[in-house]
């Protein structure tokens, strides 16, 4: 069986090194994984991939290697990277802004539209219909000035 050689001049690097750890050490164990995500360079510059791979042996029980897929997730990691920032962005307002879609579904609020009553937290989640937000806040005290007025 041919050794693995690991070096830092390597196409694909890991963007962490107890990350890159971790997974020579699964590597060694011929045991399976799953998706195991670095960044590397391609034509066009860097991508990030994920793999997979289980283990298979000779028939002499030898560690022949490992046979898997690989798949581009830059577009993933990208949005996720968008995402979590404008969140991040997001969250730092003062003013409750919550966000519903064409359907009158929730989306995605941020933490001062949270915070505007301990019980929002228990069923405020993404898909609630407007209604129903309305409903439960008026049930959990939210809209004080609805009380009695619910069928209106």
């Amino acid at each position: 069986m041919a050794s693995r050689q690991v070096t830092p001049g390597a196409l694909f690097r890991p963007y962490c090194r107890r990350y890159l750890e971790k997974h020579l050490n699964t590597l060694d164990a011929h045991t399976p994984f799953q998706d195991f995500t670095f960044k590397g360079m391609g034509p066009n510059g860097g991508l990030w991939l994920s793999t997979t791979g289980e283990p298979f042996f000779g028939e002499d029980g030898e560690f022949a290697g490992y046979r898997g897929v690989g798949r581009d997730v830059s577009r993933e990691i990208e949005l996720s990277s968008t995402t979590d920032s404008f969140k991040a962005i997001f969250d730092q307002l003062n003013e409750a802004i919550a966000l519903w879609d064409a359907e009158d579904r929730f989306i995605i609020g941020n933490l001062a539209s949270h915070s505007l009553h301990e019980y929002v937290e228990t069923f405020l989640k993404p898909g609630l219909p407007f209604e129903t937000y309305i409903s439960e806040g008026v049930a959990n005290g939210l809209f004080p000035d609805a009380i009695g007025n619910e069928d209106a």
